[in-house]
C-alpha cells in the first residue's frame, strides 16, 4: 500500500512537471512572437528562452503550430472564464467583463 502512495505521489509530480514545462514553453513563445512576430520566431529561440531542448518541445507539440494552437486556446480561456458572468450575474457587468477579456487578448 505504502508503494501506492508513492506512485501516486510521483505521478502527480510528474503531471506537475509536465504542466510546468508546456507552461515555460507557451510563455516563452507568447514573449517572443509578441515582440517578433510568429514568423520569425523558431522553435530553437523558443526553447532556449524556456530553458529546455528541442526534444522536449517535441514531447508536447509537433509542430511550432501546434504550440501556436495551444497558445492562441490558453489565451481565449480567459474570455470563456467570463461567461458564467454573463449567465448568472449582472448581465451589463457580465459583459463589460467579457469585452475586456477579450480586448486583452487581441491587444497582447
Amino acid at each position: 500500500m505504502i508503494r501506492a502512495s508513492r506512485k501516486g505521489r510521483c505521478t502527480l509530480k510528474r503531471e506537475e512537471q509536465v504542466r510546468l514545462t508546456k507552461q515555460k514553453l507557451l510563455t516563452a513563445a507568447d514573449q517572443l512572437i509578441v515582440k517578433e512576430g510568429y514568423a520569425a520566431v523558431s522553435v530553437e529561440r523558443i526553447t532556449k528562452l524556456a530553458g529546455v531542448s528541442k526534444g522536449t518541445f517535441y514531447t508536447y507539440f509537433k509542430k511550432k503550430g501546434d504550440l501556436m494552437i495551444a497558445l492562441s486556446q490558453h489565451r481565449f480561456a480567459a474570455i470563456n472564464d467570463q461567461i458564467p458572468l454573463l449567465v448568472n450575474g449582472d448581465p451589463v457587468e457580465g459583459i463589460r467583463h467579457y469585452l475586456m477579456s477579450y480586448l486583452k487578448v487581441v491587444t497582447d
